[in-house]
Parts: C-alpha cells; sequence; structure tokens
C-alpha cells in the first residue's frame, strides 16, 4: 500500500499482522449469528427453522454488496499498490454508487414478492408467519449491510483491517444486548420473542454501517473525487465488471445452491424441521471454521492485489503459499478442539436433542473438511485479488452442483434417507473444490487478470484512469 500501509512485504509476521484483526471481526461475526441461533433455539425449533431459511434469501440479496466489494478489493488494492490513489477513490466511490442502486431495486421486488419467495423455497406453511416477519425486516436492514460490506472492503484494500474489527464490535455488543434483552427479556427489559431477535440485528447493522461510512469520510477515503462521472465509468468501469460478473454468477449460484439443500433437508422422508434446524445451527456452529478461514482469505486477497499492483508476481505466488500453510495449520488445530466439543456445543444450541443429534453429525463432517475447506478458502481469496474470478465461478459452481447437490439428494433421499447422507456431500464437495481450486494456483497464469497486466500491454485504459 501507500508507502507499504500495512503490509510490510510477504513475511510470517506481517501476513499475521493483516490477518488476526480479520480472524477477530470473523469471530465477533460467528458470534452474532451464534447468538441470534442461541436465542432464537430457546424460543423454539420452529423459530430456529424459519429465520434459518429466510437467511438463505437474505444471502442472495446480499450477492450484489459481496461481488461489488470483491470487484473494489481488486480495484482498489491494485491501485493502491501502484500507488494511484485517485483512481482507488474512484473505483470505491464507482462501487458504492452500483450496488446501492441495485439494493434499492432488490427491496422493492423482494418486498412484494414475499409469499410467492418463502413458497418457492419450500418454508413450511406453519412456520411462515414467522418467516415473513424476519424477511421484512432483512429488507429494511439492507442497505445498512450493503454499506458495512462495501466500506468495510475499501478499508482492508488500505490495509486498515483494523477499522471493520471496531464496526463488528460496535454490531457485537448492540446485537448480543437487543437479543437478550428484547428477544427473551433479559435485563428487565420487554420480551418480545422472534420480533426481538429480528430487530437487533437492524439497530446492530445500522450503528456498524454508519460508523464505517464516518470513518471513511474522516480519513479522506471516499472523497468528492470519489463521485465519478460518465466519462471515467466508461474507462474504469469494465475491469471493475470484468471481476464481478463471475464472481455474481458464483455467488447466485453457491447461494442457489444452499436453498437447494436446505429444500433437500426440509423435504426428507422424516424428521425434516429437526433436520433443517440442525443445518441452521450446524451452519452457525461451524462458523468456529469457517469465519477464520475467511480472515485468512481476505489477507491472501489484500496481499495478492497489492503485490501485483506492484508487479511483483513472484512474491504474491509466495506470499499465497505462506497464508496456506499457516492457515491450514492453524485451523486443523482449532478442528481437532472442535471435535471433542461438538457434542457439548450442539447440546447447549440446539432447542433440543433431535436437533442437536443432526447438528452434530452435520459438524463431524464438516470439521473432517477443515484443511479442504481451508485451502479453497484462501486460494478463492487470491483469486479475487488478482481479478480472476473466472476460476472462482468455476471451481465453485462446480463442486456445489455437479457433486454436491446430486450426492445429498442420492443418499438422502434415495439411499440412507436421513440428514447425515445430506451433510456428507458436502465433505465430498469441498475436497472436489480444493483441489481443483490448487491445480489452477499451480499450474494456470492467474496473474494475468491483474489490472498491471493491462497497463504493462498498453499506455492507455487503466494506466490513465485517474
Amino acid at each position: 500500500m501507500a508507502n507499504t500501509n500495512g503490509i510490510g512485504g510477504f513475511s510470517y509476521r506481517s501476513l499475521l499482522a493483516l490477518t488476526w484483526p480479520q480472524f477477530m471481526m470473523m469471530l465477533l461475526q460467528m458470534l452474532i449469528g451464534f447468538t441470534d441461533v442461541y436465542v432464537a433455539g430457546r424460543i423454539g425449533s420452529s423459530v430456529q427453522a424459519a429465520m434459518g431459511m429466510v437467511l438463505e434469501c437474505f444471502f442472495m440479496m446480499i450477492i450484489i454488496a459481496s461481488t461489488t466489494s470483491n470487484g473494489m478489493l481488486a480495484t482498489v488494492g491494485q491501485s493502491v499498490g501502484a500507488q494511484k490513489y485517485v483512481r482507488a477513490q474512484r473505483y470505491a466511490g464507482m462501487g458504492i454508487m452500483i450496488a446501492i442502486a441495485v439494493c434499492f431495486l432488490l427491496i422493492f421486488s423482494v418486498y412484494f414478492n414475499r409469499n410467492l419467495i418463502l413458497n418457492l423455497i419450500k418454508v413450511p406453511e406453519e412456520i411462515q408467519p414467522v418467516g415473513i416477519y424476519f424477511l421484512n425486516v432483512i429488507l429494511l436492514t439492507l442497505p445498512s449491510h450493503y454499506m458495512l460490506v462495501l466500506s468495510g472492503a475499501i478499508f482492508r484494500a488500505y490495509g486498515k483491517v483494523w477499522i471493520p474489527l471496531c464496526a463488528i464490535a460496535i454490531a457485537f455488543v448492540i446485537n448480543v444486548f437487543c437479543d437478550f434483552g428484547f428477544g427473551l427479556g433479559y435485563f428487565g427489559l420487554p420480551a418480545f420473542g422472534y420480533k426481538g431477535i429480528a430487530w437487533a440485528t437492524f439497530f446492530s447493522v445500522s450503528a456498524a454501517a454508519v460508523f464505517n461510512v464516518i470513518v471513511l469520510i474522516k480519513l479522506g477515503l471516499i472523497s468528492r473525487k470519489s463521485l465519478v462521472g460518465w466519462r471515467w465509468i466508461k474507462k474504469g468501469a469494465p475491469y471493475l465488471i470484468k471481476i464481478s460478473i463471475p464472481t455474481f454468477i458464483m455467488q447466485v449460484f453457491w447461494n442457489m445452491g444452499y436453498i437447494v439443500l436446505y429444500m433437500v433437508t426440509a423435504t426428507l422422508p422424516s424428521d425434516s424441521i429437526n433436520a433443517v434446524a440442525g443445518l441452521t445451527t450446524g451452519l452457525n456452529i461451524e462458523g468456529i471454521l469457517y469465519m477464520p478461514g475467511a480472515a485468512f482469505s481476505m489477507t491472501a486477497a489484500i496481499v495478492v492485489g497489492n503485490l501485483l499492483g506492484a508487479r511483483k508476481v513472484t512474491e504474491a505466488r509466495k506470499a499465497v503459499a505462506r497464508i496456506l500453510k499457516v492457515g491450514t495449520i492453524l485451523m486443523c488445530c482449532v478442528a481437532l478442539g472442535l471435535w471433542f466439543l461438538a457434542p457439548l456445543i450442539s447440546a447447549k444450541v440446539a432447542s433440543d436433542q433431535y436437533v442437536a443429534a443432526h447438528a452434530l453429525t452435520y459438524l463431524r463432517f464438516n470439521i473432517c473438511s477443515t484443511p479442504f475447506t481451508m485451502f479453497s478458502i484462501i486460494l478463492n481469496g487470491c483469486m479475487v485479488g488478482a481479478g480472476a474470478t473466472r476460476y472462482n465461478l468455476i471451481a465453485n459452481t462446480g463442486s456445489t452442483w455437479l457433486v454436491r447437490l446430486p450426492i445429498a439428494y442420492l443418499f438422502g433421499h434415495v439411499l440412507w434417507q436421513t440428514s447425515t447422507g445430506v451433510f456428507m456431500s458436502m465433505l465430498i464437495s469441498q475436497v472436489f473444490l480444493s483441489s481443483t481450486l490448487f491445480y489452477v494456483f499451480k499450474y494456470k497464469d492467474w496473474p494475468r487478470f491483474a489490472m498491471i497486466k493491462a497497463e504493462a500491454r498498453t499506455k492507455t485504459g487503466h494506466a490513465n484512469v485517474g
């Protein structure tokens, strides 16, 4: 970054310095989800199931923000690595404007089709009123979610990883207080049940988003120069779109895959509602493994973007290799501890023993997949930083639709007819995904997708943008 700006080469020390704040941020995000599931479980398994299925709709709606943030992480990060700071501001501003405009279109579209959406994802009729309420509040929260995701990407591109951590810490404190206070009636507050959980999300995310926007302006990472005109958009948008479109398609199919996985689970021959609640519980507990992996992935994207922006291709490859080594070893140690704690954690979080049994089965399979999961997550981040998102599209979509879902249906509905078959499919698909991405990392010319390559070929275009 500017004068390294947080990246001191690619030593283990500098990589860990970038990772630990993001690790803590992911941990707090996991605890937020854990708290929501825990409080929902105290209210009832039906609330857990409804919240889990509606959250899959939310993940679909947040796709534009996450795909644009990946594009911004690459474009802003490479611009900062090349010391083109005006260009970095303009890419940040353009990304925010595009994403927020789409956000409001989504809000109106989903609001007038709520019942249809819940029916399409097979939300059981008896829990649809709860699902509708969660969906309404999620729509109100969506602009804040977008700003939180986009602003976090800008900070990370500059290496200022402690600022998103502060924002998530604010969200965590508010969410926990409101969950227990207005969800269960702690602290002498009125208990609103599942409605309290929904509004806890609204207030916590909104506060964190406001904090990030204020700091962005104070530090000058966005300014009047971020309000780009049509002439600059014509020059700068093609590369952002080139990165974002594969990510968008990938995340659509990835999240649709999870919705289909929920549908496969919800239509199992027996004990389907407990199986869905167990899947929801397991997914949130699994955050102990997944979220730290996401932190290493973000570090890979930051470092690769900056080093490729500075035309240091060999150093970028070495940095990713080191991140793979450190991240996988650390998280396998965490997974080993989680294996022994999984029965206790499942029993504490789940609403009853039947949900706990499904959640434990889910966790066992996903703990076994830890080394494969870490490789796939980190290499996804590497490709994002390089702008080589088409590889992520091919690998992730293939692993979900050609491996995970067919196996989930075959073992869940045809052979075993239990949730065990569904959950086993996730382990098998992670082995496929990590193997594919590692092949790309080792044998494909993924650095050629970086913006600096285009600059080397021509002195026009992005070299002159900004």
